[in-house]
């Protein structure tokens, strides 16, 4: 049993959620804490892993997914504890403070989170000053943005326009999230009607504020496998240059509490390690789709990643990079490295010399 599980969880546990989340953000900003850990948690690093995609150099496969750092005040510190990439965001043009309280659920023996966070963020304008004051660091920085709570249809180009030309020019890639369970009418976004606009003007946007930042797509794992090639389509025709997959999911499916238990948390997405599954066949189906169209469109593979086996399933799914959040909440800040270590095995056993060969190798 590792020091984390035996000591510094449960004492995490005893909190609520949300002020748990409070308290490790604020140890992520103490110097002394950060030193100690930096060489140790950063450590499992490998040439094999190494690649560079949409031109960006990434350490190896193993970065943070947006939700965690939502404003971009912990930058510095998270990139000591070893993540190749931070995902910063869900951002909106408009400052907000999300949905009511309590809003996040830790699902213990599923290794699982319920959450109905609602985008809380600071807004564009004031994450892009936390983004100017960052220091140069080898991790690479993304942006995942969103349409404003309450925005209507009609206005939607015009509030993601906002976002995405504020911070667009300060970070690697931007992710448009279209999946987000936690907000009313949100996940329709993902429908061909809605999104081809709304892709068209992101790029636009993008082609305006900072032409060398990728556009890529999140995804949710709930669409059925008609509609999840139809959004696959539609981003490929629209130009993106890569797709996240996936979101949280809507379903209880796997959920070992009681239905009335269940009932009692409510609405909200549901991430960790009941999703792992149902995760990774969205994201083989994206890949298939994309290599049924012979186009060369990386993958970052969420959902489950809690170990280097959850790693090494996405990314012989089709997935180039993966993303943790619920794993590390119950795995600990070693996770990066432990995963690291699993992966360089794992391409030993399977007779490959680099990541890149082990990409969709099972598809």
């Amino acid at each position: 049993m590792s020091l984390y599980s035996a000591l510094v969880r449960p004492l995490f546990f005893r909190f609520d959620p949300e002020t748990a989340h409070k308290i490790a953000m604020t140890a992520l900003s103490c110097v002394p804490f950060r030193s100690c850990g930096r060489s140790y948690l950063a450590g499992g690093k490998h040439t094999a892993l190494q690649q560079t995609l949409w031109g960006v150099d990434f350490t190896h496969p193993v970065g943070l997914a947006a939700g965690f750092d939502k404003n971009g005040h912990s930058i510095a510190g998270l990139s000591d504890l070893g993540f190749s990439s931070l995902e910063i965001g869900t951002i909106t043009a408009k400052a907000q403070l999300g949905n009511e309280q309590p809003r996040c659920f830790r699902l213990c023996a599923d290794q699982s989170i319920i959450n109905r966070m609602g985008i809380p963020n600071e807004g564009a304008e004031t994450i892009a000053e936390h983004l100017q004051k960052v220091r140069k660091t080898s991790v690479v920085i993304g942006a995942n943005i969103g349409t404003s709570t309450g925005t209507p249809a009609e206005e939607a180009q015009a509030d993601q326009a906002i976002t995405i030309t504020t911070i667009a020019p300060h970070v690697s890639y931007l992710v448009v999230n279209v999946s987000c369970p936690n907000v009313q009418g949100f996940t329709g976004q993902q429908a061909t009607e809605y999104l081809q606009p709304l892709l068209r003007n992101a790029k636009a946007c993008v082609l305006e504020a900072a032409p060398a930042c990728p556009v890529l797509v999140k995804v949710g794992p709930d669409l059925s496998d008609d509609a999840l090639d139809a959004l696959v389509d539609t981003g490929i025709a629209e130009g993106v240059q890569g797709f996240v997959v996936s979101n949280t999911s809507v379903t209880r499916e796997g959920v070992s509490l009681a239905g009335e238990e269940i009932e009692r948390i409510g609405k909200g997405g549901l991430s960790g390690a009941v999703i792992r599954e149902r995760a990774t066949k969205a994201l083989a189906r994206v890949a298939r789709r994309i290599r049924a169209g012979a186009h060369d469109i990386p993958v970052i593979g969420v959902g489950g990643v809690d170990s280097a086996d959850a790693a090494w399933e996405k990314i012989i799914h089709g997935a180039s990079l993966v993303q943790v959040y619920t794993g590390y909440i119950y795995q600990g800040p070693t996770l990066m490295r432990r995963i690291n270590k699993g992966l360089v095995k794992k391409l030993r056993a399977n007779g490959f010399t680099h990541i890149s060969e082990a990409v969709g190798s099972a598809l």
